[in-house]
């Protein structure tokens, strides 16, 4: 429940602060930006967001789990099988680009000048 919590409030902070920069994204486009420019932005702040939340998130649970690990068994690194994080990364990345190049992609389709006159 707390992951599908966290998930969820993730994806709804994303996707407001993409729909907030409308403004932002009139203006690029009217000074010469295309959409596909914008776009391209976007995925790699996505890329860079994403990336940053699971290097630190890794970080954070190796913290936790390194101490437990070799509290509870003779090794030091935690065990099982390797396909439970990558689940996790691939979710966190994909949940990640989606709920910031959904609502980029529908704040995009508005006139450039209708979204640069928007006061936010």
């Amino acid at each position: 429940m707390l992951i599908a919590y966290t998930a969820v409030s993730v994806v709804n902070t994303l996707a407001s602060a993409t729909v907030r920069r409308r403004r932002e994204f009139g203006l690029q486009r009217l000074t010469g930006s295309t959409r596909g420019q914008v776009l391209r932005m976007l995925t790699t702040e996505g890329i860079l967001v994403a990336l940053s939340g699971i290097v630190l998130g890794t970080l954070v649970a190796l913290a936790t789990l390194l101490p437990y690990a070799s509290a509870v068994s003779t090794s030091a690194t935690p065990s099982g099988p390797i396909w439970i994080y990558l689940a996790i990364i691939a979710i966190a990345f994909t949940l990640t680009m989606l709920s910031t190049l959904i609502p980029a992609t529908k704040s995009l389709s508005t006139r450039p000048a209708e979204a640069a006159a928007r006061a936010d």
